[in-house]
């Protein structure tokens, strides 16, 4: 996966968000383990471990330089600086990484990041996925370095806005760590058999962009040949565009490619519906995701008498685990709610396992759960579930013995993937294979007697030497190649059933242990088989057109259940008696993918584009839009880092294990520019630096004016390197403003050679600890000390810059704070379509009552809910409440209702009540509560608000008309939005008063005057009352232009008491919605 910046003005916004203003919400990046760090260093790498002893380096350096050396050569380019790699030992402790900044579910794999051009990779205790990662990443990292200039502060100084697309990045990434596979195969065929239509190469996103891209890079090197990568990148660097990239490459346009891929397709797969079958012409379908109107209904496994199938499935959005029956597919009940509680974040669908009791009153599942992986037993009959952890990085597949309390299941320690036994009467756990290589998929004999599994250790069919493992072994393992094993679990004695140049998986035996049954791509597409015994020929019972996924075979019932893929989704289905097809006969024509080799036939014979011209000086300052002109200016200024000891590699020693140090580098510089509805447009210099871990991170933020005094600036450090994350800010914000006022005037000429100016000031310090609960909850806590101050310059000509200052305003205060927060939500686009968000805080000014001082407390609690209805619809609801209260609240504080965050010249919101504030404590502390949609910014003012929003967000329409295919798929929303403001010595105002609702019919929407600046005007002749009630309703889409989430509004206000509605206002925004 590459997290890539699409473009600058994406970083922009992102670099925003994250730093100047930290999200209220969130799932938590939580530091369970300490980690203490070192690292290796390889010719061209820098590798990073949280082990002492390093076991991972030499595997990593092995591999990371190979491949290393084959992108080098597929795309004629060579890394211009080290690279670090940051290797994790499970994927619980790559979820703590600090490098990316948000939290990294199951299916994220691996990651590279541009502020450094990182690599961050777990280990899964597959060293095949682990190979397969460190290829695909390092992909990433080329073309970070060919064609941004290397990390982000390159591509923005440098305004790079090419953006490689995502189809052909993680395409091109899948290629490079294999060309094709059973899995994208199967992918693909589904597609071309069973979609209505291809997609064009620029709709491939989400997990298309890694299958059909791969697609694509496979169809273009077989016609065009391997060197036409390198050519393609190249060109695309050189154009500055990708279509016109393409074009020079390949002579044809992507619209073109995309053309020519489709027909490629249907020649590869339409001759196969002759020849093979549908899944559910063969079995019994059990689910239909198409009627579910989800993906998953993945891992069955039928309960011990028959009757049951434990599965999981998505039909709800998210995957849980339930009961269906096992005649008819109907779902029952659902077991175990996933990924929305602490004791159940993660159902682990990557390795799924889901295992019955032998009296079938209980179920067993590998799950993650806090800070660990976990098995859950879920007790059918009291419907209570208990949590056993272990001391091992990973749990996955349990499975339980079929006449005893034990269970099975593959661990995985941090440096391999074994098979783990768990008496669960003594609470014994032991590691039965405990070595090297990789196992995985573990069952049971009907007698309990042995135990099946997959694995690649090849002819080492001893077991518990890991200590005894070397190079000469691990160097020779075909780490690629799975075969089917079995280990005695008595004796200790392995047997190999199976010694094929294919992938074997799922082996399950009958009740009678005669027949061997697993998965095999034996002809590039995943069947069932069935083995008599080890000696004899393994016989094909199935000859589908995609593919089977997973297996599961009922000892008692002679029952077997499978996953199978179909119409791009995967269902359960199960076949009775399968050993009745041992007699039948079925011959299984190879998938045309396995007969076919790259070839050069058709290579382009145009020369690789020549980075020459490009090579002479370092790219991280080179300005990319000069290539066209062929004209090189690029500069030889050197990267100035912290770093330099790590560039003092030498190849000729062995590696050195080396502790790491913090040590701080340039992420990221540049001038920002944002807008603020409240507080208007502004230009921020941004500078971060970090460290190679991300766990240390220093932000400086400044808008400097000439005078330091009137100059923004802001300095924050982050340690994040522990379980609480600390956070310490300076800050100062300074304004002046003329003090027209105050000027003696005469038929227009000033009369006096002083010119007054008033000056604030507003500056401090605070210590922000947050201290994560787990991924769902955190509590925040914190100190500020503040200080205001207003004075007033007397300058003795307008161009001089001698100045008399009178202070008349100083104020001083330490502001405690604590706020608990809550979320489980999960998105989909761009807002939560499931879960809860909830958020509490308090927080009070000390430090005396003296005048000097400002005096006030604050509770505001926000909770949000949301829940989806059917497919593509769901609601969001919002309550929102504050209330301010201490001697100086209710002049210098208070709750500002009203309006939303609009763009300027992109709305019909003529006046905003922001520009009633005159207080200088109520600029500061006054808080803002958005959105209230139809009604001005700060409608309403008050020491207490509540605030109402229901949404009910659904996919329009538009988006199949033409011209909105520019925008992308379109979504909407209708929403009500409810606030009431009053104050705490007055009653709380009643609904159906008509003094508590505005006029509409005298305001209508609050356009009162012609001209907003009439000084003749103040804000008690605006004849609008700060107190009562607000209710506006409204629709508006929702869409992603330009990289970025836009917002369109149209709201009404609406009195219930007199029945008026105003006329309507209408905003544009770029944001989320809450």
């Amino acid at each position: 996966m590459n997290t890539y910046i699409k473009n600058k003005y994406i970083a922009l916004i992102i670099f925003t968000i994250s730093f100047i203003f930290p999200n209220q919400f969130g799932k938590n990046i939580v530091q369970y383990n300490e980690f203490e760090w070192y690292y290796a260093q390889s010719n061209h790498f820098d590798i990073y471990v949280s082990d002492s002893t390093g076991y991972h380096i030499d595997f990593v350096e092995e591999h990371i330089e190979d491949a290393y050396n084959k992108i080098k050569s597929l795309l004629n380019w060579s890394l211009k600086d080290r690279i670090s790699i940051i290797i994790y030992s499970s994927h619980n402790e790559f979820q703590q990484t600090n490098v990316i900044s948000s939290h990294l579910p199951e299916g994220v794999g691996g990651v590279t990041e541009l502020l450094k051009n990182r690599v961050v990779i777990p280990f899964d205790g597959s060293h095949r996925e682990f190979k397969h990662v460190i290829y695909h990443e390092l992909l990433h990292v080329f073309i970070n370095d060919c064609v941004y200039g290397g990390n982000l502060k390159s591509m923005m100084a440098n305004s790079i806005e090419v953006r490689i697309p995502l189809w052909m990045n993680e395409g091109l990434a899948e290629y490079i760590s294999e060309k094709w596979s059973t899995n994208s195969d199967m992918w693909m065929r589904d597609l071309v058999l069973n979609g209505k239509n291809l997609p064009h190469v620029n709709q491939l996103t989400g997990y298309w962009a890694y299958r059909g891209g791969q697609s694509v890079w496979k169809f273009i090197t077989e016609k065009w040949g391997e060197e036409s990568i390198a050519e393609i990148i190249a060109q695309i660097k050189n154009k500055g565009d990708v279509n016109r990239g393409v074009k020079a490459a390949i002579s044809i346009t992507v619209d073109e490619l995309s053309d020519q891929w489709h027909q490629y397709l249907k020649k590869q797969y339409w001759p196969d519906i002759n020849n093979k079958s549908n899944i559910s012409e063969i079995s019994f379908q059990l689910t239909d995701h198409l009627k579910l109107k989800n993906h998953y209904n993945i891992a069955p496994v039928l309960s011990p008498n028959g009757k049951e199938i434990a599965l999981f499935s998505d039909r709800d959005g998210i995957i849980n685990l339930y009961l269906m029956n096992a005649t008819d597919g109907k779902f029952k009940k659902r077991i175990i709610r996933g990924e929305r509680t602490l004791d159940v974040e993660e159902m682990h669908i990557l390795k799924p396992g889901i295992t019955w009791s032998p009296d079938g009153n209980q179920l067993a599942v590998a799950v993650k759960s806090g800070k660990s992986d976990a098995i859950i037993f879920f007790n059918l009959d009291t419907n209570k579930k208990e949590i056993k952890r272990f001391d091992i990085k990973g749990i996955f597949r349990p499975t339980w013995h079929p006449k005893k309390n034990i269970i099975a299941f593959i661990g995985n320690n941090g440096f391999s993937s074994d098979i783990y036994i768990y008496d669960i009467d003594n609470d014994n756990l032991v590691n039965y294979t405990n070595d090297w290589f990789s196992d995985d998929q573990v069952s049971w004999d009907s007698n309990g007697e042995n135990l099946f599994f997959i694995s690649n250790r090849g002819t080492h069919t001893k077991i518990n030497y890991f200590h005894e493992i070397n190079d000469s072994i691990t160097k020779n393992i075909d780490i690629e190649q799975y075969d089917i094993y079995s280990i005695n679990i008595n004796s200790d004695e392995v047997m190999r059933h199976t010694n094929t140049d294919y992938s074997e998986s799922y082996p399950h035996y009958s009740n009678d242990d005669r027949i061997l049954a697993y998965i095999s791509d034996k002809n590039g597409i995943n069947n069932i088989y069935l083995k008599e015994d080890s000696y004899a020929e393994a016989m094909p019972i199935t000859n589908i057109l995609t593919g089977i996924t997973q297996l599961s075979w009922n000892i008692e019932t002679d029952q077997m259940i499978f996953t199978g893929f179909n119409n791009s989704g995967y269902d359960t289905f199960t076949i009775y008696n399968p050993k009745k097809y041992l007699d039948s006969s079925i011959d299984l024509i190879d998938a045309n993918w396995l007969n076919q080799i790259v070839t050069t036939e058709n290579i382009i014979e145009e020369k690789v584009f020549d980075y020459s011209i490009l090579n002479n000086s370092d790219y991280s300052n080179y300005d990319f839009t000069q290539i066209n002109s062929k004209r090189n200016n690029s500069k030889n200024n050197k990267e100035n880092s912290f770093d330099n000891d790590l560039k003092k590699f030498d190849s000729t020693k062995p590696l050195q294990i080396l502790k790491y140090k913090t040590r701080f580098t340039l992420d990221y510089a540049n001038v920002d520019y944002g807008y603020n509805s409240v507080r208007g447009s502004t230009g921020l210099v941004n500078i971060l630096f970090s460290d190679i871990l991300g766990n240390h991170k220093i932000l400086i933020n400044t808008e400097m004016q000439i005078k330091i005094k009137s100059s923004d600036y802001l300095i924050k450090y982050y340690n994040l390197s522990k379980r609480t994350d600390w956070r310490y800010t300076f800050y100062h914000y300074g304004q002046e403003y003329y003090d027209f006022q105050e000027v003696e005037m005469s038929n227009g000429q000033m009369v006096t050679d002083l010119f007054p100016t008033i000056r604030y000031q507003y500056m401090g310090l605070s210590i922000d600890p947050s201290f994560a609960i787990n991924k769902f909850q955190r509590v925040n806590y914190g100190f500020d000390l503040r200080s205001n101050s207003k004075q007033e310059i007397i300058w003795s000509t307008y161009y001089d810059n001698d100045e008399v200052a009178d202070k008349e305003y100083f104020k001083i205060f330490l502001i405690p704070s604590l706020e608990y927060t809550f979320d489980n939500t999960l998105w989909r686009e761009t807002y939560p379509v499931e879960g809860r968000r909830m958020s509490v805080k308090y927080l009070n000014s000390v430090l005396g009552k003296s005048n000097s001082s400002l005096n006030f407390n604050s509770l505001v609690f926000d909770f949000r809910y949301y829940k989806t209805i059917v497919n593509g619809v769901s609601t969001a609801f919002r309550f929102y409440g504050g209330s301010f209260s201490g001697k100086d609240a209710s002049e210098s504080v208070r709750f500002r209702v009203g309006g939303t965050s609009y763009l300027p010249f992109f709305n019909n919101a003529t006046y905003s009540h922001a520009y009633d504030v005159h207080s200088f404590d109520q600029v500061y502390y006054d808080t803002y509560v958005m959105p209230l949609r139809g009604v001005p910014i700060g409608t309403k003012y008050g020491r207490n608000v509540l605030l109402m929003n229901a949404e009910l967000r659904l996919p329009f329409l538009m988006y199949y008309f033409p011209w909105m295919g520019l925008l992308g798929k379109i979504n909407g929303v209708l929403f009500s939005d409810l606030a009431v403001v009053w104050n705490e010595n007055q009653n709380f105002p009643s609904i159906d008063n008509a003094g508590s609702w505005d006029n509409i019919n005298d305001f209508d929407g609050y356009k009162i005057y012609p001209n907003n600046n009439d000084p003749n005007l103040n804000q008690q002749d605006r004849l609008i009352n700060p107190l009562g009630w607000v209710w506006t309703f409204g629709i508006g889409p929702r869409f992603i232009l330009f990289g970025m989430p836009w917002q369109g509004d149209m709201a009404w206000q609406y009195n219930p008491v007199s029945k008026q509605m105003s006329s309507a206002r209408w905003y544009l925004s770029i944001g989320l919605d809450f």
